[in-house]
């Protein structure tokens, strides 16, 4: 069995904000002695537990034009019954 030690959550943080601002992950993990493997699961960890900022309001106005759009639907689906009644 191997002894792996354990990466303070501080260093993490430092090892990902580089690689975010353009740094090659693998110059990064080689630099603290860190498998890229291991920073690539980090990664994924990272940008999988909650979606950002950017992309929520993305999903605000796709739901808003969503909405919009069955409300239209539904007015003009509602004015064909109307017109068929008469």
């Amino acid at each position: 069995m191997s002894f792996r030690p354990s990466i303070a959550p501080e260093i993490k943080q430092q090892i990902l904000e580089r690689i975010k601002s353009g740094i090659p992950t693998s110059t990064v993990a080689r630099e603290h002695g860190v498998s890229p493997n291991t920073v690539y699961a980090w990664l994924a960890k990272s940008t999988s537990s909650a979606p950002g900022l950017l992309e929520t309001g993305r999903w605000q106005r796709e739901k808003r034009d969503l909405l919009q759009m069955i409300g239209l639907l539904s007015f003009e689906l509602t004015k064909i019954k109307k017109n068929r009644s008469y």
